[in-house]
């Protein structure tokens, strides 16, 4: 490979690099497992290179268009100041909202229009102009920055919402704040306009950027920390009020005294899911020790279509949290679910890893058993 082709190579892997750590964590990942439950992955990537493509587009052609007019060594020295501003820039905490996903213009058009209104003005965009300055290959630049971004999105689709509550953002925000603080560094002792400056401008400037850095990973912290323990308060409160609302339903089911002559409490299903509900609502941790083999649980004859009715409730909860769908580690309604499908299915349906496999299970065993779809 010639010289040429290693710079070429080199602009290259640095833009898609940049963009890759700097969108770990970010909205684009968020966005991507949004759009993962209603589009397939190859729409989704599409929207993706389309959505950046444009994005980039513009802020690499005007980044070309400023450097036929800014000298080359001013242009490497506010790239260095513009991407060590960038690395504090990324170490932001905000609260996660829910994306509303609309296919109003189909799959891929939706996609792309989402990503290329989200990232006007972002870091992603500023980042890509600032790659561009200077660049012999302004092309080469926006193939590298797209790419980052489909890597990126592709990441969250796969693997993003397993490994999401195992990689903490303040891993990932960092990540990228180091990445960006090395290349702003880099430019700026490389550029000709420093090549000049002594230690004793040096080291007052490092010393300056390490306690900025410090101060800004420590609010940054806090601020990460205040937002966790706002969602799981607010999160906590929103399990409450559903598991109260499931309890009520699952209470009707209940056929008394009168009927069952005998209270036998969680030793059957209806009173099983009250107990294992009333835990869930008092925030009480669910203990190990007091679940049961479902199978072995004393069934009346319950209500299907009823009992099919609260099953539906809760799927309709999985759809809007899957994340929350699982074994019974981690999804403390699985005993309820269990239970339901033995009133309404003869048998509990057993673990599923991702909803969207228990969902198709359910749909077809609602296909034998004749009853409404979800």
């Amino acid at each position: 490979m010639n010289v040429g082709g290693i710079f070429l190579f080199a602009e290259y892997f640095q833009a898609a690099a940049l963009i890759f750590i700097a969108e770990m964590g970010d909205k684009t990942q968020i966005l991507s497992m949004a759009f993962a439950t209603k589009f397939k992955i190859r729409q989704i990537l599409m929207g993706v290179a389309l959505g950046a493509a444009l994005n980039h587009g513009l802020a690499i052609a005007f980044g070309t268009l400023l450097s036929r007019y800014l000298p080359m060594d001013w242009l490497q020295l506010i790239a260095g100041l513009l991407f060590v501003f960038f690395a504090f820039w990324s170490l932001q905490a905000e609260e996660s909202e829910e994306e509303e996903v609309k296919a109003a213009y189909g799959p891929i058009l939706t996609v792309s229009l989402a990503f290329f209104l989200g990232e006007l003005g972002d870091k992603t965009q500023l980042t890509a102009l600032t790659l561009s300055a200077g660049a012999q290959w302004p092309l080469v630049i926006l193939a590298g920055t797209v790419t980052g971004m489909v890597l990126t999105s592709l990441i969250g689709i796969l693997v993003g919402i397993k490994l999401g509550d195992k990689i903490k953002e303040l891993y990932l925000k960092m990540g990228a704040f180091a990445v960006f603080m090395f290349f702003g560094l880099q430019k700026l002792f490389v550029s000709p306009l420093t090549s000049t400056w002594t230690w004793s401008f040096w080291m007052p400037l490092i010393l300056g950027i390490a306690i900025l850095s410090y101060f800004r990973i420590t609010m940054f912290q806090r601020k990460l920390a205040t937002i966790e323990k706002t969602q799981f308060q607010r999160r906590a409160e929103a399990l409450k009020i559903f598991a109260g609302t499931l309890r009520s339903e699952v209470e009707l089911l209940c056929k008394g005294e009168a009927a069952c002559s005998t209270c036998v409490g969680d030793a059957c299903l209806v009173g099983y899911m009250k107990m294992i509900l009333e835990q869930a609502e008092q925030h009480v941790e669910i203990n190990k020790t007091s679940l049961r083999d479902i199978e072995k649980l004393l069934d009346r004859s319950y209500d299907r279509q009823k009992a099919r009715g609260i099953l539906n409730m809760l799927n309709r909860f999985y759809a809007d949290h899957p994340d929350d769908f699982g074994s019974s580690t981690k999804d403390i309604f699985s005993s309820v679910r269990g239970s339901l499908e033995r009133i309404v299915f003869g048998v509990p349906l057993g673990e599923f890893d991702q909803y969207q496999d228990y969902k198709k299970a359910i749909e077809a065993r609602d296909s034998s058993f004749g009853l409404k779809k979800m």
